[in-house]
């Protein structure tokens, strides 16, 4: 806000406040600064700041789908799978910690003219936690060399999104304090803090930064496919840019320049 523009609000702020006092303000600009500062008037400075960072981990989700007219055969089947897979990721490098069963079942099946059970079908799913391109190939192939495997999709993140918050913070306050020391210079008064507030870190990552398969997953762990109009857009995964924004707002007292600071 230009100096004129600030000393006009002012002005403005200062009439209103004494309406029931005066029927009317005027003076030259000295002697208006003058009036001003003999009041109590507040102004808010409020800015908003950006800090760029990188999506650095992706949680990948694999379903294993494995059926048998037994249910043990099932779920033996599926647990020998699910092992296999494992090592052919920890292989590949990927921390066995970062591999993890995050949720399975077992569901009856029986044919269309018949409620006698026909088969079984068990379910289960590994989240895999990678940091690169390398190892989310890795992840891939699992799923394109198995028919029982299916990719279920993928959800990007980062790491260090807690300290850009911060940053940004950081960087909203520098730019109010900047125009709180300007303003001071120019207009010869001095601001005084007395409220502030600041909104939550808004994240914004940037198109393509999720990925999800066309087929709905169903909590039982069988597959339906997707109407035309439940059709999930398919996009490439990439460990793209996220934006965190935060916008903070410090109101300011108006006091006389060398009056004594509050403690």
């Amino acid at each position: 806000m230009a100096p004129r523009r600030l000393f006009s609000w002012l002005a403005a702020s200062a009439l209103l406040a004494t309406a029931s006092h005066a029927a009317e303000l005027s003076g030259n600009p000295t002697e208006l600064r003058e009036f001003l500062r003999s009041q109590t008037n507040k102004v808010t400075l409020t800015h908003s700041a950006t800090e760029t960072g990188y999506a650095d981990v992706a949680k990948v989700t694999l379903m294993i789908v494995v059926k048998d007219k037994e249910l043990s055969d099932a779920m033996s089947r599926n647990q020998s799978l699910r092992e296999s897979i494992q090592r052919e990721l920890t292989g590949a490098g990927i921390d066995p910690d970062d591999i993890r069963v995050s949720r399975y079942s077992a569901s009856p099946r029986s044919g269309w003219l018949s409620k006698t059970v026909s088969s079984y079908e068990m379910t289960s799913r590994l989240t895999v936690t990678v940091s690169d391109e390398a190892a989310f190939q890795a992840v891939a192939r699992v799923a394109d060399e198995r028919d029982e495997v299916e990719f279920a999709g993928a959800e990007f993140e980062h790491s260090e999104k807690e300290a850009f918050g911060d940053r940004a913070r950081e960087s909203a306050m520098a730019k109010i304090m900047r125009d709180k020391a300007y303003f001071e210079e120019q207009l010869g008064f001095r601001l005084q803090p007395v409220a502030f507030a600041y909104s939550p870190v808004s994240e914004r990552m940037a198109d393509g930064a999720g990925f999800a398969m066309v087929e709905e997953v169903i909590v039982t762990g069988s597959r339906r496919s997707s109407s035309p109009s439940q059709t999930v857009e398919r996009v490439a995964p990439s460990f793209d840019k996220v934006d965190y924004t935060v916008t903070v707002k410090v109101t300011f007292e108006i006091e006389q320049a060398g009056a004594a600071v509050r403690p």
